[in-house]
């Protein structure tokens, strides 16, 4: 599949402080973000253009170079009840044109943590609607700036 990365080109990351992550070498100083993050200014298959020598001499540091395209521009977590909540949410987010990744599935009845990344918040509070499955106070989806 074209949208999926080259595992050969794979390599880990800090994506913020204490948040690691995976990107793919694209070459020329570019690599691609594999991972939806909980914190910094990457998401999603953002394109970002790195200077690989100094990450090299210094691959603890966070990734840090400018972002050549976004196609997430919100991120969050969302809680979700059930296994069959899992499967409409991943059905939704290829609806509304946003990703999914599980973080921790519900248990004992515990709901289940998802991250989704999606063009914008109006997306990801369309999907929250449709779950029915409240959300903790205080939680909003997250806008990412370019």
């Amino acid at each position: 599949m074209a949208d999926e990365p080259d595992q050969e080109k794979m390599f880990r990351v800090y994506l913020s402080k204490g948040e690691s992550g995976w990107v793919e070498d694209l070459g020329r100083g570019k690599v691609k973000v594999w991972n939806i993050p909980y914190a910094g200014r990457y998401n999603l298959k953002d394109v970002v253009q790195v200077n690989l020598e100094t990450r090299a001499r210094h691959p603890s540091e966070p990734l840090a170079g400018e972002i050549l395209e976004r196609i997430y521009h919100a991120r969050t977590g969302i809680y979700y009840a059930t296994k069959k909540d899992w499967a409409k949410l991943y059905a939704l987010a290829g609806e509304m044109g946003a990703a999914v990744e599980g973080a921790v599935g519900p248990s004992k009845g515990k709901p289940g943590l998802a991250s989704i990344a999606a063009p914008s918040e109006k997306e990801i509070l369309f999907i929250v609607k449709k779950l029915k499955q409240p959300q903790p106070d205080g939680w909003e989806p997250n806008t990412l700036e370019k």
